[in-house]
């Protein structure tokens, strides 16, 4: 019994020393609100953080047709063209001047990125306009290329709809890898060339 009565004693002691430590502790944090200041190093800053890669103005149709350098003037114009007609989405807005450009750009870009299926796939219905373009621009060799490309479908004639061309490019398979490589052989930077000297000799027809 005497035993019981020590520990129990020696309990309350520990106890009491324990709440006296506390108590202790929230009187020195309360004395010194500064210590648990929140620096702005340990909170999320609510800045934006600084875009390096910004979007660039876009360059007006005067500034495009201003710069030397064919190749660097055809790209800036062909997007600028693009965004007109809202990349094909309206395309009446163009003259016929703005239309081959758009219409020869389109088919260079398209193989460019993914071969003549990728530009029969998705902008196939444009190919007998493009075709046109190309003879009405005299680029002979892109001409002659596009010829020989629908002469591959039956009776040498593509389809005017999208969705008939989808359908057949999907039941039946096309090698089209020749006529992609004639077009990276140098052909692209020929017409665009030519699409360069055209925009300088017609300036007034994109101002």
């Amino acid at each position: 019994m005497k035993m019981r009565k020590k520990l129990y004693s020696i309990n309350c002691v520990v106890i009491l020393m324990s709440l006296m430590l506390c108590m202790t502790a929230c009187e020195n944090t309360h004395n010194n609100p500064s210590d648990n200041k929140v620096t702005e190093s340990d909170t999320v800053s609510d800045e934006l953080p600084v875009d390096d890669y910004a979007e660039e103005e876009t360059m007006s149709i005067d500034e495009i047709l201003k710069i030397e350098d064919g190749g660097e003037m055809m790209s800036e114009l062909s997007y600028s063209i693009g965004e007109k007609c809202e990349f094909g989405e309206n395309i009446d807005v163009l003259n016929e001047a703005e239309k081959k450009v758009f219409y020869i750009d389109e088919v260079v870009t398209e193989v460019g990125s993914d071969g003549f299926e990728g530009y029969l796939y998705y902008y196939g219905d444009h190919f007998e306009e493009t075709l046109k373009c190309a003879d009405e621009l005299k680029l002979k060799k892109l001409s002659t290329l596009m010829n020989i490309v629908k002469s591959v479908f039956p009776d040498n004639k593509i389809p005017e709809d999208i969705e008939s061309i989808q359908d057949m490019l999907d039941e039946e398979e096309y090698d089209f890898d020749e006529f992609d490589e004639m077009m990276y052989d140098g052909l692209d930077y020929e017409i665009e060339n030519e699409l360069a000297r055209f925009v300088k000799e017609n300036i007034d027809q994109f101002k």
